[in-house]
């Protein structure tokens, strides 16, 4: 549906509405929507790669500080658990002598005075051998004895083993006390609990390095991606400004005919394409119109040059050609008919008459020559109602009714004869 407004006529000055109306008759909807959808995917994809442009600025500014810190970590060589098993060695290495001496201390207390108290319990053992034949009782004792023995002697094995292993060793005491030193630097200056989290750090450190460099290569994708489709979207606009050249001149022959049947027989109309530099949303064109209604008049912007009934008159044909474009079910026009009246108001009449016969028009007018044409005749007017409130009404008339409002619009508020037989050779004497 499409409608006019009062006033509506000074769209003719807007010239998206002028490149709207060469579309219209060009029939070029459905190249256009394509058109529009390539625009919309240019702009899109460009604006993600300014946004994608901008986070690699900002991560690149980040990039040589997360590197030195992931090195940092990375050079490290963290494991998990780390720090709990260095601490314990370089404790045992800090008290190396003094654990070695005391191991020793406690070795040297099973042999007291050069005898060994392992030694002893065998003699023990032997003792109550030779006494058990005629002391059965000391037999338990003897076991007992020698559970001791067994039990001491690994004890005594035990300790000069560990004695044995623990070595003093300044040098790897430095190293351990140099490597928790660095850990603990790491722990505090990453506020991080323990190597795991360290270590979790340094992956995260990792994966934004490497996010970078994927991002550089997305970039690239997206170029490539928006050349396409910038290509087909520079084609669209082409094939749109090629049609739009194409049919101009048609355009202008055939609203010209309907320009000249309405009372301008001398008028000029000319549709100038031009390209623009740049896209917009219609292409990559602009559409004016130039008009003259003077014979050998010079052709300059319609809006500048045109009356107001022209323009009124200019409107009507330019609906009619859109509303065959568009192929319109209906069309609202409310006061098109400004600034006309008498010969030009009757020929209005039986253009918008013509449109009627294809499609539904619906026509707000004060003209006569222009209600007279109407298959269906609707009066509004405005009455008070019991409650003192203005009430706007509309109601179909027909018949004499219609007849006497016909030679109203004629005469004005008071009837005459001459208005009511004018108003019969409107309506009923049509051509």
């Amino acid at each position: 549906m499409d409608i006019h407004a009062q006033h509506q006529h000074l769209l003719l000055a807007d010239s998206n509405f002028q490149l709207t109306v060469l579309d219209s008759f060009a029939e070029n909807r459905v190249l256009l929507e394509n058109y529009r959808v390539e625009f919309e995917e240019v702009n899109r994809l460009n604006k993600k790669l300014h946004e994608l442009k901008e986070q690699i600025a900002k991560e690149e500014a980040e990039q040589d500080y997360n590197s030195f810190q992931y090195n940092q970590l990375e050079d490290a060589k963290l494991s998990e658990g780390e720090l709990e098993e260095i601490e314990g060695e370089f404790r045992l290495l800090s008290n190396a002598e003094e654990i070695k001496v005391s191991l020793y201390n406690m070795a040297s207390l099973l042999n007291p005075s050069d005898i060994s108290v392992v030694h002893n319990l065998r003699e023990m053992t032997s003792i109550a051998s030779r006494i058990s034949g005629n002391y059965p009782a000391v037999n338990s004792i003897s076991e007992r004895i020698e559970s001791c023995r067994i039990e001491l002697k690994d004890i005594e094995e035990e300790i000069q083993a560990s004695a044995e292993k623990v070595t003093l060793s300044p040098e790897r005491a430095q190293q351990l006390d140099e490597r928790i030193s660095l850990i603990y630097t790491l722990l505090k200056k990453h506020n991080a609990e323990n190597t795991e989290e360290l270590i979790s750090i340094r992956n995260s450190l990792a994966e934004k390095l490497k996010l970078t460099e994927d991002r550089k290569e997305e970039i690239t994708a997206l170029k490539n991606q928006i050349e396409k489709v910038t290509g087909k979207r520079d084609n669209m606009a082409e094939e749109l400004y090629r049609i739009r050249v194409g049919i101009a001149k048609k355009f202008d022959s055939t609203l010209l005919s309907k320009i000249r049947e309405l009372e301008m027989p001398h008028a000029m109309f000319e549709t100038r394409v031009e390209k623009i530099s740049g896209f917009n949303l219609n292409g990559n064109c602009s559409v004016k119109f130039f008009f003259s209604a003077n014979k050998n008049g010079e052709l300059r912007d319609i809006s500048k040059v045109a009356s107001g009934g022209e323009l009124s008159r200019i409107m009507l044909c330019l609906k009619s050609v859109m509303a065959s474009g568009l192929g319109m079910p209906t069309m609202i026009f409310d006061e098109i008919d400004t600034g006309v009246s008498g010969k030009i108001a009757d020929k209005m009449g039986n253009l918008i008459g013509e449109m009627a016969k294809n499609m539904q028009i619906f026509a707000i007018t004060h003209l006569p020559q222009i209600a007279s044409k109407g298959e269906c005749h609707l009066l509004v007017y405005k009455e008070i109602d019991d409650k003192n409130t203005t009430r706007t009404e509309i109601r179909r008339i027909s018949g004499e009714e219609r007849l006497i409002e016909i030679a109203r619009m004629l005469s004005g508020a008071k009837l005459t004869e001459a208005a009511v037989a004018n108003a019969k050779e409107l309506l009923y004497n049509q051509t």
